[in-house]
């Protein structure tokens, strides 16, 4: 009964929310179409998952989590969840937090993930040449609070939902991060404006669009040979990442291993026919 009263209380949390603005956390999505959905379809986009939500949920506990153990290491954690806008952009963010270091305040971002995705990112380059578009978008989210903020650095703080290990990434100022930005915010300003959805790209783009909340509305003007699967299993993403990543080493391993077996082999006839051996040397 425990977890069955616990899934219906998730199932009520799921809804959507209005937007009317460009998002920090969503301004570095690579579909134009995604955030013009987004200011004029909101409304119509799919409810989470159950597994999103839970998702989610577990995003914000972790988030709280950290921001504890900050202050009881004894860090400066002021201005949690300030809002921030700027008008003519018409771009808002919501900071997680600042924290105070070497008497400067920095804007800080809290990303807890699964363990694949966290040992593979060390610096923003990792981020900007992933895979995956909602890491991709990580460092725009922060270009974004920088714009927002008005400050030249940033601190990003990833936190291994697995082993609870920490690993913090600064974030600096970026003018074409930062010009891309502007471009695409005035950009989905006058469509939204003049009501003209972005062209829309003739090929189906799997990794973006099967976990897009808007594929029911789009994705009828998209040619593709097969049916879209929404796919919302963080881990099972991050495993085919990981086999990805391992796969130049199987790759290299193999050519290695075929070269030993040679010259293991080679030395094993040497040895059982010393002759051959003397034989060698003296050429």
């Amino acid at each position: 009964m425990i977890v069955e009263k616990i899934q219906e209380y998730i199932e009520k949390k799921r809804k959507i929310s209005p937007v009317h603005v460009n998002r920090a956390s969503e301004i570095g999505h690579p579909c134009y179409r995604y955030l013009y959905f987004l200011r004029t379809a909101w409304d119509q986009a799919q409810l989470p998952t159950y597994k999103q939500q839970l998702v989610f949920d577990e995003g914000k506990l972790q988030e709280k989590a950290v921001l504890r153990l900050l202050e009881d290491a004894g860090f400066d954690i002021v201005e949690q969840q300030r809002p921030y806008e700027i008008k003519e952009l018409r771009l808002v963010g919501r900071i997680d937090a600042k924290i105070k270091l070497n008497d400067k305040l920095f804007p800080l971002e809290i990303k807890s993930m699964s363990p694949y995705f966290f040992e593979s990112l060390h610096v923003v380059k990792d981020f900007l040449n992933h895979r995956y578009a909602h890491i991709r978008k990580i460092p725009f989210q922060l270009q974004a609070y920088l714009i927002l903020s008005q400050q030249k650095e940033a601190v990003l703080l990833l936190k291994n939902r697995s082993t609870g290990e920490l690993k913090e990434i600064v974030v600096t100022k970026d003018e074409k991060m930062q010009n891309e930005i502007r471009v695409k915010c005035q950009t989905i300003n006058d469509l939204v404006e003049k009501q003209v959805a972005p062209e829309i790209h003739e090929e189906f783009d799997e990794e973006i669009c099967s976990t897009c909340k808007f594929v029911h509305i789009c994705l009828p003007d998209v040619k593709r040979k097969t049916e879209a699967q929404i796919i919302d299993d963080e881990e099972l993403i991050a495993l085919l990442e990981k086999r990805e990543q391992l796969k130049p080493f199987h790759d290299e391993y193999l050519e290695v291993d075929k070269i030993l077996s040679k010259r293991l082999e080679a030395i094993a006839t040497c040895q059982a026919f010393p002759g051959h051996l003397a034989l060698g040397r003296h050429d």
